[in-house]
C-alpha cells in the first residue's frame, strides 16, 4: 500500500478537528476558541502552504497570536461558529487542490 500524500495527511488532520467540533453540544460552543486550537489551526495552514504552495492565496488568514505590552500572550478572539467556517474553508480548499 502506498504511503499517503502530504495533502491526504493534511485532509485527515483537518477532518479530525471538524469531527470534534461537530461532536460538541451547542452549550460547549459558547465563547471563544482556546490558544491551543488557534495554534493547531495556524500549524495546519503552514502545512497546507508547504504541501501545495499554490493553495496559499486561497486559505483563511491565520489566527493572530502575540504579546501585549506587559508580555502576556494574546489570542485573537474567534468564536466557534467563525472557527467552524474557517475549518470548512480550509477543508474545501484542500479538496479542490487534492483533486489535481
Amino acid at each position: 500500500m502506498p504511503s499517503p500524500s502530504p495533502m491526504e495527511i493534511l485532509q485527515m488532520k483537518v477532518d479530525a478537528i471538524k469531527d470534534v467540533l461537530q461532536g460538541k453540544k451547542p452549550t460547549e460552543k459558547k465563547g471563544f476558541i482556546t490558544r491551543a486550537m488557534a495554534d493547531d489551526f495556524n500549524r495546519l495552514l503552514e502545512e497546507a502552504k508547504k504541501a501545495e504552495p499554490q493553495m496559499a492565496e486561497h486559505l483563511p488568514v491565520p489566527i493572530k497570536i502575540g504579546e501585549n505590552g506587559w508580555g502576556a500572550i494574546v489570542v485573537q478572539q474567534v468564536d466557534y461558529i467563525h472557527f467552524e467556517s474557517m475549518i470548512n474553508r480550509l477543508i474545501g480548499t484542500i479538496r479542490l487542490f487534492n483533486k489535481n
